[in-house]
């Protein structure tokens, strides 16, 4: 998660930015992150807790634990758009770009 933060931050920043000027897209937005760490015994969500620090956690939701890639599917096919986070760890290479893609959903990519 700490290669991510800064796309994170960027992202939760502007979503802050944008609920100021629009309020009303507090009530229509939601950030899911499914499988957002590796540790399946992790009891925090670390995502929830960077969320929590720039004031958009009414809008993020996260499940910290992997689940099944038949649910990972189905979960980004019914999206309205999927994110895919950069990270600043050098050999990062984004693992789920190509299921991205094949689910034909928008991307909104984040790198450094």
């Amino acid at each position: 998660m700490v290669s991510m933060e800064p796309m994170l931050k960027t992202l939760f920043g502007a979503i802050r930015e944008k609920i100021a000027e629009f309020p009303q897209l507090a009530e229509r937005l939601r950030l899911w992150f499914i499988g957002s760490h590796y540790d399946s015994s992790l009891v925090t969500s670390p995502i929830m807790d960077l969320a929590g620090r720039f004031g958009v956690e009414s809008i993020v939701r996260e499940i910290p634990n992997r689940i099944p890639f038949s649910d990972a599917l189905r979960f980004q096919t019914k999206s309205s758009f999927n994110i895919l986070l950069g990270s600043t760890s050098r050999g990062y290479n984004p693992s789920k770009l190509f299921q991205l893609l094949l689910v034909r959903r928008p991307v909104l990519a984040l790198v450094k």
